[in-house]
């Protein structure tokens, strides 16, 4: 049974606007701009973004091919459907456990690599996205949160 994308993309936008509108009422801390509902406030309005762009494109779709196409292109995509979710459940346990080891940024390059590699994306741009998604998320944490990460390896070139 296949999902309709415009249907799944709706179904995204609504929760990401349902957890925008709990991380509201998290309350705020004294002397913080920010408390404990911006990361969720963040990540519903990603959420919500990208439900509204599975949307747009599942309309796009819709309107250019058949819904059923050759029996190959069939099969392969149900081999996608299993293996992907399969994949980044072993991705994600991976990065719990690499993480107090390798530390954030070796967990995070090797994470995001394998997830865009999963996804398809070239292998040129997969360890760029990887090495731009870990120091960028790094630099906000460090610079902006004030969060320290953990080094774990490169714990003699913690700056």
């Amino acid at each position: 049974m296949r999902i309709d994308d415009r249907f799944l993309g709706l179904i995204l936008v609504g929760l990401g606007l349902a957890i925008y509108l709990t991380a509201r009422t998290f309350p705020m801390m004294a002397g913080i701009p920010y408390g404990p509902g911006f990361f969720p406030s963040i990540a519903a309005a990603g959420l919500a973004v990208c439900g509204i762009i599975i949307a747009v494109t599942g309309t796009l779709k819709s309107r250019a091919a058949p819904a059923i196409g050759p029996g190959a292109t069939v099969r392969s995509a149900a081999r996608g459907a299993l293996f992907r979710p399969l994949a980044i459940a072993v991705i994600v346990v991976f990065f719990g456990l690499a993480l107090p080891v390798l530390g954030f940024h070796i967990a995070a390059f090797v994470t995001v690599a394998a997830a865009a590699f999963v996804f398809g994306a070239h292998p040129i741009v997969a360890p760029v996205l990887a090495l731009a998604a870990a120091f960028g998320t790094h630099a906000m944490f460090y610079s902006v949160l004030r969060v320290p990460l953990p080094w774990g390896v490169l714990t003699p070139y913690a700056w």
